[in-house]
């Protein structure tokens, strides 16, 4: 059992490197009047299949690893957690508008809770690499978006990478119309610039905590390897906020404003080892070197000047009209976990498919799946849980995760990706996870 634990603690980082690659097989396709239906496709990425692998080998380990020969008996508190959960699953199948698309998301929220109950549990040097697997991935990706910025080419587009081709001067592109003209805004590996922005920021803000919280995360074993790493903490941070700056998405701007202030107005002593006067001079004058390359883009964005950015603000405005009209059809039910586009989509069948889009708030967009009956039985299953539960965190801990939180948070309010991805769902799962570095640190 013990080689399975060790092809585990290659198998997380792995699967964290790898959500920011839209690598797919598309299960189910959905074509309406002759475009694509995005939300209504079943695909299964390349990190689905890392995450089942690794659910399986630990359901593997479970079966056959007996901690001290003694038999594990079921509480009552855990069989009632198992029967809500149970009742959820199969009124969420039931009760959903398209039960297939809402078994997959179930399936994924199952998978992925047995993977951060195995990283609860395990060392927390397993969660620091994997949580740097994210950054190191999430540098590269954002390093290829400020070179597409740049360039103004989406410089590498493959199907079997999943980057699709894009063109400033191609409709549905996303762009910023500025005094240039036709800017295209950087992706990277990602499906879309705001996507590309908010991986970034939380990525930033996860590297300044994980390499605060250890500085064992890269495991140096040479001076050439130290030499990387100190290249590496001077060009990540720099290299992740120009993929912000350059994916002009204001959402991710805001996230990375709001936690990066709440980092630094903490001043947490520990946190000094992170940046050198020599570090962050030279971090501080390449950003200022990428926002002043991108003002003229970013100066139309943040203002929410334009033809395009009146026309984003008005669909978003009608996307939370939308979704209070599937809320009033379906308030008692829900519309099932992924099926708000399809609610929708019956309620105004007029409108084109590219124009039914979630609405850019996770809260308002779970009520909505939920409905009263969902959330009574989720409310139901956290008391439980909460009831002489063991799972406690001291509050002074929490406290250097707050700029995670409020990361987090600010992209929840502001766009839906952190649900409706499944890369975003998979990433809010591993963050989570992250709560578990304060066990403490043990050598593995």
């Amino acid at each position: 059992m013990r080689r399975i634990h060790l092809i585990l603690r290659w198998l997380f980082p792995l699967f964290a490197f790898l959500l920011p690659l839209q690598t797919r097989w598309i299960i189910r396709d959905e074509v309406v009047g002759g475009s694509v239906w995005e939300y209504g496709r079943i695909n299964l990425y390349g990190f689905d299949v890392v995450l089942i692998v690794i659910v399986a080998l630990i359901v593997v380990q479970k079966m056959f690893v007996v901690h001290g020969c003694r038999r594990v008996v079921a509480t009552g508190r855990d069989l009632s957690l198992l029967a809500v959960a149970t009742l959820f699953i199969m009124f969420e199948i039931l009760a959903a508008l398209d039960p297939m698309l809402t078994s997959v998301v179930l399936l994924r929220i199952g998978l992925l809770g047995m993977a951060v109950w195995y990283l609860f549990h395990t060392e927390p040097l397993l969660v620091r690499r994997t949580l740097a697997a994210f950054v190191v991935a999430m540098v590269i990706s954002s390093g290829l978006g400020v070179a597409q910025f740049i360039a103004q080419d989406d410089l590498v587009s493959s199907k079997w990478l999943g980057l699709a081709p894009q063109e400033a001067s191609t409709l549905g592109v996303s762009v910023v119309e500025a005094a240039g003209g036709r800017w295209l805004r950087a992706h990277g590996t990602m499906p879309h610039p705001n996507v590309l922005g908010g991986f970034a920021a939380l990525a930033f803000i996860l590297f300044l905590v994980v390499h605060a919280a250890a500085s064992n995360v890269y495991a140096p074993t040479s001076r050439f390897i130290e030499w990387c790493r100190s290249v590496f903490i001077v060009a990540a941070p720099f290299i992740l906020i120009a993929g912000v700056i350059t994916s002009v998405s204001r959402a991710a701007m805001i996230a990375l404003a709001v936690s990066a202030a709440v980092f630094f107005w903490q001043r947490i002593r520990q946190y000094a080892a992170v940046f050198n006067a020599r570090s962050f001079l030279m971090v501080a004058v390449g950003i200022i070197i990428v926002l002043l390359f991108a003002l003229p883009v970013l100066s139309v964005r943040l203002r929410g000047q334009g033809r395009l950015e009146s026309l984003s603000f008005t669909k978003r405005a009608a996307a939370f009209t939308q979704a209070l009209a599937a809320a009033g059809d379906h308030w008692a039910a829900g519309t099932g976990l992924g099926g708000i586009t399809v609610a929708m989509r019956a309620r105004f069948p007029t409108l084109p498919i590219w124009d039914i889009q979630p609405v850019h708030n996770i809260p308002v967009l779970l009520v909505v799946e939920l409905g009263a009956v969902g959330i009574l039985i989720i409310g139901i299953g956290i008391l439980l849980f909460l009831i002489n539960s063991e799972f406690k965190v001291q509050s002074s801990k929490l406290l250097w995760w707050n700029p995670v939180i409020g990361c987090l948070f600010v992209l929840a309010m502001l766009d839906h990706y952190l649900w409706t991805l499944a890369a975003g769902l998979y990433l809010m799962g591993i963050t989570g996870a992250s709560l578990a570095l304060d066990r403490g640190t043990r050598n593995s």
